[in-house]
């Protein structure tokens, strides 16, 4: 059966591996005492941030967060919707379009990026 809990311990752990060691990348990952694997699925999620916002300056765990499953592809996700909204006059126009409607079957986090933007002139 497919864990996607395992994936996301895996994706989390090379992410702040890479930023430090395996030993720090452990203690985020699973905590000191390896009480992650007990944890539900929300408890670990909010007890992983808590461990990686204790060990990292704001700017790396930024980093390690786009790094990680939450992020992949944010930048290009980003770019297709900068685009979509140079093409629309509203926010109506922008969720209604053909190419949004795509992007948003194909990923349903597409619109995420729209809150970091400038709002349309009204």
């Amino acid at each position: 059966m497919f864990d996607i809990r395992k994936v996301q311990e895996k994706v989390m752990y090379e992410a702040v591996r890479a930023k430090s060691n395996a030993d720090v990348a452990g203690e985020v990952v699973y905590g000191c005492e390896k009480a992650a694997h007990t944890e539900s699925n929300s408890d670990w999620v909010k007890s992983v941030m808590r461990r990686l916002e204790n060990k990292f300056e704001s700017e790396d765990v930024k980093e390690i967060r786009m790094n990680c499953q939450c992020g992949y592809g944010m930048n290009e996700k980003l770019v297709l919707v900068k685009e979509l909204m140079a093409g629309a006059a509203s926010i109506e126009e922008f969720t209604n379009s053909e190419k949004a409607k795509a992007a948003s079957s194909f990923c349903n986090l597409i619109f995420v990026p729209v809150l970091c933007l400038p709002r349309w002139n009204d």
